[in-house]
């Protein structure tokens, strides 16, 4: 038995390894986004109120006419939304080119007279050249229009799946640090540039949402804006200012700021939990592991080992309902895993030996037997239910002959 046990703890040091090797690679990071997106699902929330999308939808296209629009419209926009008595207003629209000399003037004279303040984006961006290598570009809003508002970066990055998860405080804008638009609408006082995970436990479809549209032709009542920060942006398939997210597949980049800054409005900014955090986990479990399976069966084992799984995840729930953390579980998990298919298949091989020593006890005894009949002085004879021999002494032979 002490062999069986030798083999165990090689197994359990071979699963350890092949785990550690896998989430080091980051082979297990499509599992680990994948509970993540799980826990969002069953912690699902609404939006604080306290941030209105103006959304640039298909029916103010229709009305309103071709895109992009005439900069007056903006004028408008301005000077309506704070007459309904809104605390900021910020754009998600590009100001980096001219349009024309009276509607930018317009523009510019709305946003220095604007009884509140006023955001515009800023963008970054690589360009690439044909024989060039790529070039960070950085789009600001004109001169004429930058002057009279507040700069918020809106850099939207996907990851690797396609996916956006996370957003940015802020981003080095020529070697300034400058907020990004959903810390600004989020209220959040210190400019870094760190980055925070969205939690899409919050539900897009509680934003409060008006249509441009409805600004412009009166329709909002009195007291929708009042207090309220206001985005504008695009909310039309058409303009395809979309991104894929988790939870939700598809959401506007208006929707997705909105989104981001919920998050640190409800301090839901999540935070990753440091990898070193894993690893530790991961060693503590396997000298856990060590005590307590020793000596017992293997349905206790395996009891042992989902206590384990369960504690793992309740404790990852308890990081991200309570503390806004993430643990990435899923090495844990899978570690448990993969000793519970080991400790089975040791089982199997266990009875499997004890199975074959068994018959040849059985063969041995048998022909010890056969041989003591066979050499046996007296007439024995060994027969079936049916009759038939199997055995005799060579007494019973020479008598039988």
């Amino acid at each position: 038995m002490q062999l069986f046990a030798a083999k165990r703890d090689i197994k359990i040091a071979i699963c350890v390894l092949m785990v550690v090797a896998a989430y080091f690679m980051g082979w297990l990071a499509p599992f680990d986004r994948q509970i993540a997106s799980w826990r969002m699902q069953i912690n699902e929330r609404q939006v604080s109120q306290e941030i209105v999308l103006l959304e640039i939808d298909s029916a103010s296209l229709q009305d309103i006419g071709m895109w992009p629009w005439p900069r007056r419209i903006y004028s408008d926009v301005i000077k309506k939304t704070f007459a309904l008595g809104a605390e900021e207003l910020a754009f998600d629209i590009d100001f980096s080119s001219p349009s024309n000399a009276v509607d930018d003037a317009a523009f510019a004279k709305a946003l220095e007279d604007a009884a509140g303040p006023v955001t515009l984006p800023i963008f970054q961006q690589w360009t690439k050249r044909k024989g060039h290598f790529a070039k960070l570009s950085i789009n600001r809003p004109i001169q004429q229009l930058e002057q009279f508002a507040w700069g918020a970066t809106v850099n939207v990055v996907a990851e690797p799946d396609g996916l956006v998860r996370a957003f940015p405080y802020g981003q080095y804008i020529d070697n300034e640090i400058v907020s990004s638009l959903a810390s600004v609408l989020g209220t959040r006082q210190a400019v870094e540039d760190g980055r925070f995970l969205i939690d899409f436990a919050i539900n897009p479809a509680s934003i409060p949402t008006w249509s441009v549209i409805d600004l412009i032709e009166d329709r909002i009542p009195a007291g929708s804006f009042a207090g309220k920060r206001i985005l504008i942006g695009a909310g039309a398939v058409e303009l395809r200012d979309t991104f894929a997210v988790p939870v939700y597949g598809l959401l506007s980049g208006p929707r997705l700021q909105i989104l981001a800054a919920e998050s640190i409005l409800q301090k839901r900014d999540l935070q990753a939990l440091a990898k070193w955090i894993v690893y530790v986990a991961l060693g503590l479990s396997t000298l856990l592991i060590f005590v307590l399976i020793r000596r017992v069966s293997l349905l206790k084992q395996l009891a042992i080992l989902c206590g384990l799984a369960l504690t793992t995840e309740a404790v990852a729930l308890y990081l991200y309902f309570q503390q806004a953390l993430l643990f990435e579980s899923a090495s844990l998990l899978v570690f448990l895993f993969l000793f519970a298919v080991a400790l089975v298949i040791s089982e199997v091989e266990i009875k499997q030996v004890l199975l074959a020593l068994s018959r040849r006890k059985v063969h041995s005894i048998s022909a010890l037997l056969e041989q003591v009949v066979v050499d046996s002085h007296s007439g024995i004879i060994i027969v079936r239910e049916d009759g038939k021999i199997l055995s005799m002494s060579n007494t019973a032979k020479e008598i039988m002959a």
